[in-house]
């Protein structure tokens, strides 16, 4: 089986989206399944009726920006293809079959207590991408 999955393309080349997607790829491939990227610029002319041929139309959808998620979202929904969305909704839930979030707090401490060990122990800012479902 096949699993494709569509990342956000602001999100494609940094080093944050790689290391998700090499962890789903690894995820993907140690149960058996190949994983199959699809083009975050022209998802909306991608063959998909051709690609499942009778297999659940379901695919991942990594993105953060909810002005390129919010078409993408209302794109699946309307073409009865479903989403297990890598991220948080900038929708209701009711338009995606799954959903993975991150936990942030737990990652937050974890940078922390790694700055910590660097002998970083005053934290000065941290900043919020405004642009972000996160």
């Amino acid at each position: 089986m096949i699993i494709p999955f569509l990342i956000e393309p602001n999100l494609k080349d940094t080093i944050w989206c790689n290391q998700v997607c090499s962890g789903i790829e690894i995820a993907i491939a140690e149960r058996g399944y190949d994983a199959f990227p699809l083009d975050g610029k022209a998802y909306q002319s991608f063959d998909y009726k051709a690609f499942f041929k009778g297999e659940p139309p379901l695919l991942l959808l990594f993105g953060t920006s909810p002005s390129w998620l919010l078409p993408a979202i209302q794109f699946f929904f309307q073409n009865d293809i479903g989403i297990i969305l890598l991220g948080k909704s900038p929708l209701d839930a009711t338009e995606l079959r799954g959903q993975i979030t991150f936990n942030f707090e737990k990652s937050i401490l974890q940078l922390l207590d790694y700055l910590a060990s660097c002998n970083c122990n005053k934290t000065a800012l941290y900043g919020v991408f405004q642009n972000s479902t996160s």
